[in-house]
């Protein structure tokens, strides 16, 4: 026989922002990916690894484009996720367009 209630449900986990101030930095040039969590035990993002719940990290080029996706996960082990793409590149006038481009 079951005696007791049963346990509530954990609140879902929620990512409240997840985003970089440059998108497209110059070749050797750095994003900064900000977040903000809430309600997860767990955060992590791909190529960086476990982070605080809300916070920021500096990303420098490394590859053409690289992917980060943001994990979080309740005590329930239910998780949500957000990713971003930053794309490095060297952008060049291209005359006969009247606009930048990627070189």
């Amino acid at each position: 026989m079951f005696s007791g209630a049963a346990a509530a449900p954990a609140p879902l986990v929620v990512i409240t922002s997840f985003t970089a101030d440059n998108y497209y930095p110059a070749g050797n040039g750095t994003s900064t990916l900000s977040w903000n969590v809430t309600n997860a035990i767990s955060v992590s993002i791909s190529n960086i690894g476990t982070v605080a719940a809300s916070g920021s990290y500096g990303v420098t080029a490394n590859a053409t484009a690289i992917t980060y996706t943001l994990t979080a996960i309740n005590q329930d082990g239910i998780s949500a996720t957000s990713s971003i793409t930053i794309t490095w590149g060297t952008w060049c006038f291209w005359a006969a367009h009247g606009r930048p481009e990627w070189c």
